[in-house]
């Protein structure tokens, strides 16, 4: 089976309790009927997601919370804060820190997306103890499944100015809360060492190595998913896996699926790979160039904020990559006289 999310369907998934005055339906387990292998079909089965009380999250003490603080949107979803304050068993005072994405679009497509990337996020995040693949650097999913509104609920604009409503049905996520992203950092103006880059790179690196050995590829590397995990600027951990596809080598092809802009539309990030399968230059497939083209650009920013060495290193037209158009390989490897 491949990915079709137009098509994904779901069975009933099991009733779990009210969350921000929203009716959630957990999907943790592996409630999707369609999923593509590999690896899902074969590994995801075995994926333990136990429920939230076992691991010391207490709901009830999320919708306790006296305001719902947004954190950030993006074009589909919006992050609001769930942590909270909570006593642990030595009488200390410690604060358990949480995050809920909900999407805010009623496009069954996107829902569809959405459910298999928190389904692989959470794959790639957990232990093996539970089933996982236990990658260090990937943000950690403790729950996700659909959510109902039955009653109109609004919630905060992340702007500051007035609400939100939430659509009739959407999917929700309960993720570990991280500072910020990496853009964010960016524009604060903080200042990167070169080991600071180097240890951020080897990281990112690590994460897609994990994800590209069990053939799950993000699609979507930018500073706004590479989310900073303290105040140093070293330790990363990548979210939103809502472009993620998998491939199956007993596949010929994507059957069309990649050979359309895979990514956020006009962003600098983007791989040129989709222009050569569109154009039947490679084989409709996903390759790590597809991921890793986006790592080389986001160093490049942060080596030189002001673009110069983007400009230098792609004298026309840098977006478009003119200088692996020459050279790419149908197996999706590239040379380069080019050096940065």
């Amino acid at each position: 089976m491949k990915l079709d999310p137009v098509n994904t369907i779901f069975n009933t998934p099991v009733e779990n309790e009210d969350l921000f005055g929203l009716k959630i339906y957990s999907n943790c387990n592996n409630e999707v009927y369609k999923i593509p292998e590999p690896p899902a079909c074969k590994t995801c089965k075995k994926l333990i997601c136990k429920p939230l009380k076992d691991i010391n999250i207490d709901i009830n003490e999320i919708n306790n919370k006296s305001t719902r603080k947004p954190l950030g949107k993006g074009g589909m979803n919006i992050v609001y804060d769930a942590s909270y304050y909570y006593v642990d068993k030595n009488g200390e005072k410690k604060e358990k820190n949480l995050a809920i994405r909900l999407t805010r679009v009623p496009d069954r497509k996107i829902l569809g997306l959405e459910q298999i990337g928190l389904l692989y996020q959470t794959k790639l995040s957990k232990s093996e103890q539970d089933g996982g693949f236990d990658c260090p650097y990937i943000a950690k999913v403790f729950d996700f499944g659909m959510y109902k509104n039955m009653n109109n609920v609004r919630l905060p604009n992340v702007e500051g100015n007035g609400s939100i409503l939430l659509p009739k049905e959407g999917v929700y996520g309960l993720l570990e809360k991280l500072p910020e992203d990496l853009l964010e950092r960016i524009l604060d103006g903080s200042k990167f060492e070169e080991n600071d880059i180097k240890i951020m790179t080897k990281q990112i690196l690590i994460a897609l190595s994990c994800m590209h050995n069990h053939d799950i590829y993000h699609f979507d590397i930018k500073p706004e998913n590479i989310m900073m995990c303290d105040k140093g600027n070293q330790n990363i951990k990548l979210i939103d896996f809502g472009l993620c596809y998998t491939y199956n080598e007993k596949n010929t092809s994507s059957d069309g699926h990649l050979t359309q802009m895979r990514g956020t539309p006009n962003a600098m990030y983007l791989s040129p790979g989709y222009e050569y399968r569109r154009n039947k230059k490679i084989k409709d497939r996903p390759y790590p160039i597809d991921d890793l083209w986006s790592v080389g650009i986001i160093m490049c920013l942060i080596l030189s904020p002001d673009s110069d060495l983007l400009t230098n290193f792609f004298p026309r037209t840098w977006d478009v990559a003119t200088f692996t158009r020459k050279n790419i390989k149908p197996d999706g490897t590239y040379t380069s006289t080019t050096v940065v």
